[in-house]
């Protein structure tokens, strides 16, 4: 569903068009993967349902085209070439990420948790918990002491107690 979690699909399976999928197919193959190797939960904790992951898709527009219930993989998608592989961003990375799209949701400042919690409902959690993130979100803030150098900066900046923003 989303780069770093990215489910690599068996290149037998039956395809309407390359790199087309029916909801059928959703269902037989796709949505029981997702749930086996937990790359995707709702915020309940409870496996995800076709119907979540047809409408996770446009959340990722760059990825996907969507034909009422077709699914396709767009011919210029990263997944479709043959060296794809899948690797998980680092956690600065997926930082910043949150950082920047919880800005552009208007939630900014926003809070360690919620970035986290961002995080968490993309990437699987037990690679990207709470004490591998808390020491790296804490080395991107501008100006607070702690935490490891990050690769990523110090793109942060503290603005009250437990509340931060974008760096200018």
């Amino acid at each position: 569903m989303h780069r770093g979690g990215t489910l690599a699909l068996p290149r037998t399976q039956p395809q309407l068009r390359h790199g087309e999928l029916a909801l059928t197919e959703l269902l037989r193959n796709v949505v029981p993967a997702i749930n086996d190797r937990g790359l995707y939960r709702t915020r309940d904790g409870s496996p995800v349902e076709v119907n979540q992951v047809h409408a996770r898709t446009s959340n990722y527009q760059e990825l996907f085209d969507k034909d009422g219930p077709l699914i396709r993989l767009k011919e210029e998608s990263p997944m479709l070439a043959s060296d794809f592989q899948t690797v998980e961003a680092p956690n600065w990375k997926l930082i910043l990420d949150a950082a920047r799209a919880l800005t552009a949701a208007g939630q900014a400042p926003f809070t360690r948790i919620s970035v986290s919690e961002w995080i968490w409902r993309r990437y699987p959690r037990e690679h990207h918990d709470r004490p591998s993130l808390d020491p790296t979100f804490q080395g991107m803030i501008k100006n607070a002491t702690g935490g490891p150098p990050s690769a990523g900066g110090t793109p942060l900046v503290r603005v009250n107690r437990g509340h931060y923003r974008l760096a200018d």
